[in-house]
């Protein structure tokens, strides 16, 4: 849309071919479309820096976006990298240099020394969206699902996520075809290996899909829809499943239950699927040793806290997040998930007679703090919004993970005044 606005083509003018043209070779997989649009088929040198700028203010304002004299040329380099990899996030199409590390356009044929890539850029909400897909991307591997190599990189502060091209194999294009092209009235995972069976797909490749499963289902990826299923055919005619691709936490936790269910199915199940479901499943589709498998995803994503923590994701999401993989994973295993309990402060009493229990720190999805205690029988509250000193120092001292002595404090300093306060009043009220 943003290229035929330039080039004056109205938007209601464009047709299928059109757009078919606009993708020519530069598409994924192995399928080129001709004539093709002139002018996109460079590879000058790349800024990832000044794209990640520009596109993700294209992306955040759509049409009303205007582009400036100066960011043209970015903006061609933004055509010519593309977005053909789909998705609702922003993305680049690249291609790197293993030894002088330029970085060009991946969308077209490049000289002997160049690895292509689908970069995901940061997109500056409080989300970690690049860190979080990383981290899954450590517990899929830990799990056992293929992936392609992939590692964030780091410009000014943000996180860009670089994974390896599966369509792209020393420089020769892969033919690939998602299970939307291959099906494309498919809603469940019983779709998925139907379509398995039917190409003849190798049991123990079978085998891992159904393990790629069990990890959307225990891993909270919800986002498990037909685009994020594909098959490769190798050169001898045989079809193989791809790299598993898309594989991060989707679950949206202040939510309403029907925004947080699987696009596709398990036995007639979207949501609340649970481990006898899944053996039930593996049974039905021929799928051997299907208990081991889950207990070994399980595990793996028992491990979220460490990873989200090597990646540097802030507490809040750390902690908010394995809890909730703490119910998806085996009863023993989210037993062990810990990290994210509250230091507990037990009931006590102050000096002058009041009695305290209950006490809570609380964080909304705004970072703003509601620090809370029953105090003779009373809830007490104070708030300190995210901007505050207050704030600062609570998430400096671990939130509602802080030593206890630290909680006790900051009961007497914000809490028990209030109290003491309201006892005052009562005693003068009695009095009168």
């Amino acid at each position: 849309d943003r290229w035929a606005a330039q080039n004056r083509i109205p938007k209601r003018m464009l047709t299928p071919v059109d757009k078919l043209s606009f993708i020519g070779k530069r598409g994924m997989g192995a399928f080129e479309f001709v004539p093709a649009t002139p002018g996109l088929e460079s590879s000058s040198a790349l800024q990832i820096d000044s794209l990640y700028q520009l596109s993700r203010r294209i992306f955040e304002e759509r049409e009303e976006v205007s582009v400036q004299e100066d960011e043209t040329l970015h903006l061609q380099s933004i055509y010519e990298v593309g977005t053909s990899a789909g998705g609702q996030h922003p993305k680049a199409i690249i291609a790197i240099h293993e030894t002088t590390h330029d970085i060009r356009s991946g969308q077209v044929p490049l000289p002997e020394g160049y690895t292509y890539y689908i970069l995901k850029f940061s997109e500056g909400e409080d989300f970690p969206f690049t860190q979080m897909e990383m981290a899954y991307y450590e517990m899929a591997k830990e799990a056992g699902v293929t992936m392609m190599p992939s590692r964030l990189i780091e410009i000014e502060g943000k996180y860009h996520f670089l994974t390896e091209r599966y369509d792209r194999i020393n420089g020769e294009k892969v033919h690939t075809q998602t299970l939307a092209a291959m099906n494309p009235d498919a809603t469940s995972y019983e779709d998925l290996f139907e379509v398995c069976r039917r190409l003849n797909i190798p049991a123990s490749e079978q085998s891992e899909l159904y393990r790629r499963m069990v990890f959307n289902v225990m891993g909270g990826n919800v986002d498990d829809h037909i685009k994020n299923f594909s098959f490769l055919m190798e050169k001898d005619g045989k079809w193989h499943i791809t790299p598993a691709y898309d594989v991060t936490f989707t679950t949206n936790l202040d939510g309403a239950a029907y925004e947080n269910i699987h696009c596709m199915s398990i036995a007639g199940k979207n949501d609340e699927i649970v481990e006898d479901d899944l053996l039930q499943f593996a049974k039905l589709n021929g799928i051997k040793n299907a208990k081991k498998i889950i207990d070994e995803v399980g595990i793996a994503i028992g491990h979220f806290y460490d990873h989200a923590s090597d990646l540097q994701i802030d507490d809040y999401w750390k902690n908010r997040i394995e809890q909730y993989l703490s119910s998806l994973v085996p009863l023993e295993i989210g037993e062990a998930m810990r990290h994210y309990l509250p230091t507990l402060v037990e009931p006590y009493e102050t000096e002058d007679n009041l009695q305290v229990s209950e006490v809570n720190i609380i964080e909304n999805t705004r970072h703003d703090f509601r620090i809370e205690a029953m105090i003779n029988g009373k809830r007490q509250k104070y708030i300190a919004g995210r901007k505050s000193d207050l704030a600062a120092e609570i998430i400096a001292k671990g939130r509602n993970k802080m030593p206890t002595e630290d909680k006790k404090a900051l009961v007497e300093r914000l809490l028990l005044p209030l109290a003491r306060r309201d006892s005052e009043k009562t005693n003068s009220n009695s009095r009168r």
